[in-house]
């Protein structure tokens, strides 16, 4: 594995690999917006975090329509029930800890969120 920014051209074709260290134990949901504007419903990876650990996606590969992709990255603390209810919490105002800092280098992305329990980011790739 080569690390890369999501600041960088992609290729349509090109194949990656999203490495997620999170300071708490959850699960990551990716959902992929493509560059029609079509989100699909139900997440293209899932896998359980453990705080301190880092945890490596399957492989994916950009296809399609070239333009931008947006993977939106769910964090799900494990003492909520699920991506439904804690989303819901966030839209009443009973769970709004989000405080995002977003930080891009040659090799890398990095989304901190000090203060709260969730997370939800985009990270937007782009490909020819």
């Amino acid at each position: 594995l080569m690390p890369r920014s999501t600041q960088e051209l992609f290729r349509t074709g090109d194949r990656f690999r999203i490495k997620v260290l999170s300071a708490r134990d959850g699960t990551v949901q990716i959902y992929n917006t493509n560059p029609r504007g079509e989100t699909k419903v139900d997440p293209i990876w899932k896998g359980e975090v453990k705080a301190g650990l880092e945890t490596i996606t399957a492989r994916m590969r950009l296809e399609g329509n070239s333009g931008e992709d947006q993977l939106h990255i769910v964090l799900v603390p494990q003492q909520n029930t699920g991506v439904l209810a804690w989303m819901m919490g966030l839209i009443k105002g009973t769970n709004k800890d989000v405080r995002l800092d977003t930080q891009s280098t040659p090799t890398g992305t990095y989304v901190v969120n000090d203060n709260g329990q969730g997370l939800v980011t985009t990270v937007r790739i782009s490909h020819l």
